[in-house]
């Protein structure tokens, strides 16, 4: 088994190590050790490895990643196809509600403002808004969207929910389900405040939300993006906020990352940036998910997570 992680390779294979005592587990900590073993590898539980090492897997059968984004993999043409791809699944969603709720509540209460007043030393008494009330459209219902709907409600929060397949919604409220375009989608956007995009990418989503979507959010709506850039159009997500149409967005992902300095999203008024930081993988949190696929392929059974590579998640 090789273990490989672009930052945490020692403690990835650590925790690993100690819970499979006469396993054969081997770190490779750079490019030039990957290749070495590959060509024996029989599992992977890795992230971010070079696309061009997989030319040298003739004998892999099991990919175990580290995250739950798998599009890299999918696009790979050196992963053969016959190889199962796990992704990480049922961790990430507390994350993401916390850091959607978070910056949710951010915007209503103006904290840019306050910040900027303290920054100043200049006493601004202004009146803050509520976020109780609030219209939350949650685009995207797998194990993240749940619990961003989970939380949301118990923030006062109205919740309705939007899937290109039919999907249940915690808490109640109305689901829309419908493809790119659809009157279920555009019915959707028009009946929110603010939009938390969780959808995977795939054909389907990419680009999903664009002028004519963005233009279906009532005036002064707030957009929250901890997916993938690649699931909004990001030309019309500024000239959205330009424009006032949207109120602003709080965006952890973007179409290329980094995000590039002149980017006009860095200093768009009422846009918050941050570096893809809202669905961290811990190996404390990851380690027991592969300690546990590796239980049910060392039994043959099915394994957490399998990737469908014709739906792409």
């Amino acid at each position: 088994m090789l273990v490989h992680h672009p930052v945490d390779t020692a403690e990835y294979y650590r925790l690993a190590a100690a819970a499979l005592p006469g396993v054969d587990l081997r770190p490779c900590h750079d490019r030039a050790a990957i290749e070495r073993l590959m060509p024996e590898v029989e599992v992977i539980f890795g992230w971010r490895i070079p696309a061009e090492c997989f030319r040298y897997a003739d004998r892999l059968v099991w990919l175990q990643g580290m995250g739950a984004g798998i599009e890299d993999l999918l696009a790979n043409p050196y992963l053969r196809p016959e190889v199962t791809i796990t992704r990480v699944v049922g961790i990430f969603g507390p994350w993401i509600a916390e850091y959607t709720l978070a910056h949710i509540l951010a915007w209503r209460q103006d904290m840019v403002r306050s910040l900027r007043n303290q920054q100043a030393h200049r006493w601004d008494k202004f009146l803050i808004r509520k976020a109780h009330g609030l219209r939350l459209g949650v685009a995207g219902l797998g194990s993240v969207g749940q619990e961003v709907a989970k939380l949301a409600h118990a923030a006062g929060l109205e919740v309705s929910g939007y899937d290109l397949t039919a999907r249940e919604l915690p808490g109640g409220g109305q689901v829309h389900t419908g493809g790119p375009g659809s009157p279920a989608l555009l019915a959707f956007l028009s009946g929110i405040d603010v939009l938390s995009i969780n959808l995977p990418l795939t054909a389907q989503t990419k680009g999903l939300f664009g002028e004519r979507e963005l233009a279906a959010m009532p005036a002064g709506g707030y957009l929250v993006n901890t997916a993938r850039g690649q699931i909004v159009d990001e030309a019309a997500l500024i000239r959205a906020v330009e424009s006032r149409h949207l109120a602003g967005a709080a965006l952890d992902v973007f179409e290329v990352e980094p995000l590039p300095p002149q980017s006009r999203l860095w200093d768009l008024p009422g846009v918050t940036v941050t570096a893809h930081i809202s669905g961290p993988s811990t190996p404390a949190e990851v380690v027991p998910i592969f300690l546990e696929n590796y239980r049910h392929y060392q039994k043959g059974e099915a394994l957490l997570g399998t990737v469908d590579r014709d739906r792409g998640f």
